[in-house]
């Protein structure tokens, strides 16, 4: 119940980076497997329509003492990171969203990409709706998560000029899968008087 209704924005994060552990558990608790059912389909901690799953997830870290900088993409399956760049993508995360400043000291940015096939191979156009009711129910989790966590979190809505520059930096195929929604993840800043 407190998680629940302690849920809030953050846009204020603490300097500290954000560590192995804290990423891991949030990513595993947020979107990962949480069994099997009957017959075989893999059941994770969110809903998605027909278990099409379409949404995939790359962390980029901005800011760790344990974890590499750099572009992630979090494979379910496995419950892992792999790696697919290495770099500070600071600047780059800022100017994506350059009208929000609190980018600069946020440790981690996620990023949701759509892998259209997966829904709308079976449900057409109406697939496309059922994304983003799946991100929908993605963004919740990471928000309870987050907050159970003891970390701050902040959709990331405005200020992208043109999605194709992520897509082209994670090194997405266009008309494939496509980024359309961010989070700023980190530790909160909590001011004191």
């Amino acid at each position: 119940m407190r998680t629940l209704l302690s849920r809030k924005s953050t846009r204020a994060f603490a300097q500290d980076g954000i560590s192995f552990r804290e990423l891991s558990q949030l990513l595993t608790l947020s979107f990962g497997l949480r069994g099997i059912d009957f017959s075989g389909i893999s059941l994770r901690t969110y809903a998605s329509a027909g278990a099409r799953y379409p949404i995939e997830v790359y962390p980029v870290i901005l800011r760790s003492n344990d974890i590499e900088l750099g572009i992630y993409h979090y494979n379910v399956v496995e419950n892992s990171l792999e790696l697919i760049k290495t770099g500070d993508y600071t600047n780059q995360m800022y100017e994506f969203y350059k009208n929000q400043q609190f980018v600069l000291n946020a440790p981690c940015i996620i990023f949701f990409s759509m892998v259209f096939e997966r829904s709308m191979g079976k449900y057409g156009e109406r697939g496309y709706r059922f994304i983003f009711l799946d991100a929908g129910h993605m963004s919740q989790n990471l928000y309870l998560t987050a907050e159970y966590l003891d970390l701050g979190v902040v959709a990331l809505g405005a200020g992208v000029n043109n999605d194709d520059e992520i897509d082209d930096l994670i090194g997405l195929v266009h008309k494939v899968e496509n980024v359309f929604c961010g989070f700023a993840v980190g530790l909160p800043h909590f001011v004191t008087d």
